[in-house]
């Protein structure tokens, strides 16, 4: 296969690909898709096939071919129980590895003109004076990096986020302006009786392409083409066939496009609306003005209601005011803003590259982007009124608003009331009893990649280790701890322990202050109020040094190192902290980033630092994990918290020999992702998320880099 000779062809290879994405820009350069024409000189036969990610210093545009000496990598992903799952996503997208320029070598670029991407930039540079350009790029190019993440959370607190990707709803509204401009100009010869649906589909193909060819533009596009199909042929076909069958080609075309949540959200809301269509007893008589408003306020509601289980499910929560925005919002946009916007588009090309620059064409089609802008005023205007009807959802809460949607709308009119009430009961009793939970304690070592956090929770409180890395942008804290306590129903935190303050251990810091208010901070480093959050400065910094102890809901921390605070906590002053839980005797030692002059002191207090579980020292890097240190906590279970294939070449083949020389059983999230620690009464176990999620066969084709 095409996939197992990219790998094949080793770290260090010549590669000629296109461009077929617009870039984006990250921390580190630049990232684009590309589609390998040819490796180590070796041209490939189905080159469309071969769809990888590449990160260059310098920034690619679509269209461009290169040539250049790349490092192949597999797809490694973090996984969790919450969070984004980027290996499912790019499996979905056809991604089958990444790609890392080789710095310092040489590369040859072959620009052609590629029109999409002339437009996108001359489009930017023209819209970059409107206040809506993240929005109008959004609508126009299917192009989203330019919208603020807090932009986006009230996009999803008022429902109204699928407007800004362009999806089905675009495309149908592409293709039903085409087919009415197609009819307008049947009147000129009424024997084209195909013109209608020509020009539908040819609107529909002109915003596919200049969105991308995305996923779900394309999944639209194919059921535009069926229907045209059907509308050629004059045959009628019902919804629930034309839903199947649309279903079975966009499958067959694109399998693995089930991965991803547009496919489940695309032909859920699909699926929605039929329900609807099929259950909607309309009467014979003329429905008042009245009638109708609340008729559609109805349908909007059932809409909402069935949508309401994938919105948990992708989302975690649900918009209590989502149907007002939508039955509002949704037809402005259809009927006003996307219209203008085909207009402006249009007239933007033609003035472009037919008429110059300097033209009255030019100057009409700027207005009528300021038009679109215009228009996108009512829906910016009205988001910030959203966010406090946003509501979170916990996965136990989910399981029983989808169970009651899914049996109260499919189920129970197949069966008798009184089984349904009783159906209702086991279950709710059932939901009920799940819902009290034991007096376990957990402790979760999420999955960051290279850096650390750990969360400890019992009865439905937490204590959390360390926050994890901070991009700009972004951190662990935002994109995973919070998601992660949010699935939990768990809306507090009660104290938060900093081993040092390297980024990659509190680089999320701040943002755990901005969502939370922990009863305790403790820390090495002699942090003060004054460099917090105003919002924050009630909040208790302790210090975590050596003689420090304290018990929480019975669980007891000792703090065995440091032995006093510094002004600024590095690797060697991390917070090393022993918590015991008395009723099984489970302990477990957290080391944060010490190294070997810290082991070698701390070994000395031999049997004090004895544990079942050892958190391992700096990601297991060499200048970590002596042997005496080693023996003197002597762990069952060594966990190491990294990233896999991190160019730090973490962890250390001779620290893995070292651990277990002394019987102790090494797991670490890089290969393991997030590693859950389990006490109850019986004792405590563990388990990885890999072994229960990640056995599926496309995690172990990307990440192994074999088919």
């Amino acid at each position: 296969m095409q996939t197992s000779r990219l790998f094949q062809s080793g770290q260090n290879t010549t590669i000629n690909a296109s461009i077929v994405s617009l870039f984006s820009e990250n921390s580190h350069g630049f990232e684009s898709v590309i589609v390998a024409r040819s490796i180590g000189g070796e041209k490939l036969i189905f080159p469309q096939l071969i769809k990888l990610r590449l990160f260059t210093p310098f920034k690619l545009t679509l269209g461009d071919e290169v040539y250049l000496s790349a490092s192949i990598k597999p797809v490694w992903g973090k996984l969790n129980e919450a969070g984004f799952d980027l290996e499912k996503y790019l499996f979905s997208t056809g991604v089958v590895a990444n790609v890392i320029y080789r710095a310092d070598t040489r590369y040859r670029i072959h620009s052609s003109t590629n029109l999409r991407y002339q437009w996108f930039e001359s489009t930017l540079q023209r819209l970059n004076r409107l206040a809506n350009t993240d929005l109008i790029v959004a609508l126009s190019f299917g192009y989203r990096d330019l919208i603020h993440p807090q932009r986006w959370d009230l996009l999803k607190s008022s429902g109204l986020i699928h407007l800004m990707a362009i999806s089905g709803l675009h495309i149908g509204i592409a293709f039903g302006i085409g087919y009415q401009l197609g009819k307008v100009v049947r009147l000129i010869s009424p024997s084209l009786i195909w013109l209608p649906t020509l020009f539908g589909l040819g609107l529909a193909y002109f915003y596919s392409w200049f969105a991308g060819f995305t996923l779900p533009t394309l999944r639209a596009l194919v059921m535009c083409v069926i229907a045209s199909y059907f509308l050629w042929r004059g045959q009628s076909i019902s919804l629930i066939r034309y839903m199947a069958l649309s279903l079975c080609v966009v499958l067959l075309i694109w399998p693995f496009s089930a991965l991803s949540s547009s496919f489940w959200l695309s032909f859920g809301a699909l699926g929605a609306v039929l329900y609807i269509a099929l259950n909607n007893n309309s009467s014979s008589a003329s429905p008042t003005f009245v009638g109708r408003v609340f008729k559609l306020i109805k349908i909007q509601f059932l809409l909402t209601l069935l949508i309401a289980p994938f919105s948990m499910l992708f989302f975690q929560g649900v918009s209590l005011v989502s149907v007002f925005y939508n039955l509002l919002l949704l037809p402005w946009v259809s009927i006003v803003t996307i219209p203008l916007l085909f207009l402006a588009l249009f007239l933007s090309l033609f003035s472009e590259f037919l008429f110059g620059s300097n033209t009255l064409t030019h100057g009409f089609a700027f207005k009528l982007w300021k038009l679109v802008d215009l228009s996108l005023e009512p829906l910016v205007f009205s988001l910030p009124f959203s966010e406090q009807f946003w509501i979170q959802v916990d996965n136990h809460t989910s399981e029983l608003i989808v169970f009651l949607i899914v049996f109260f709308g499919f189920v129970s009119r197949y069966i008798q009331s009184k089984l349904s009430i009783l159906t209702v009961s086991v279950f709710i009793l059932w939901w009920e009893l799940n819902e009290s939970k034991s007096d376990s304690f957990t402790i979760d070592i999420l999955d960051v990649g290279h850096g650390l956090s750990l969360v400890l929770e019992k009865n439905n409180q937490v204590v959390v280790y360390d926050l994890g890395n901070a991009w700009p942008g972004g951190s662990i804290v935002e994109s995973l701890l919070i998601p992660t306590l949010n699935s939990r129903g768990i809306r507090d935190i009660e104290g938060v322990i900093i081993s040092h303050f390297d980024s990659d251990h509190a680089g999320g810091f701040s943002a755990l202050l901005e969502s939370y208010d922990p009863k305790w901070v403790r820390t090495s480093q002699n942090i003060s109020l004054q460099a917090q959050s105003t919002t924050q400065a009630q909040s208790n910094i302790q210090a975590c040094t050596v003689g420090e102890a304290w018990d929480w809901q019975g669980i007891e921390f000792e703090v065995m190192w440091p032995p006093q605070q510094v002004k600024r906590a590095y690797n060697p002053h991390s917070c090393v902290v022993r918590i015991y839980e008395p009723d099984s005797e489970f302990s477990m030692l957290l080391t944060g980033d010490i190294e070997l002059v810290s082991e070698w002191l701390l070994a000395r207090q031999d049997e004090r630092l004895k544990s079942d579980v050892m958190l391992v020292p700096h990601h297991g890097s060499d200048s970590s994990s002596i042997k005496p240190f080693i023996e003197a906590v002597s762990p069952q279970l060594a966990i190491a918290s990294l990233a896999k294939g991190n160019q730090w070449g973490m962890p250390s083949e001779s620290v893995i020999v070292r651990y277990q020389e002394v019987g102790s059983t090494w797991l670490d999230t890089g290969e393991s992702g997030q590693i859950t620690i389990t006490l109850t009464q019986e004792g405590w176990q563990y388990h990885t998320i890999r072994e229960e999620q990640g056995r599926q066969w496309y995690r172990q084709m990307l990440r192994k880099g074999v088919e």
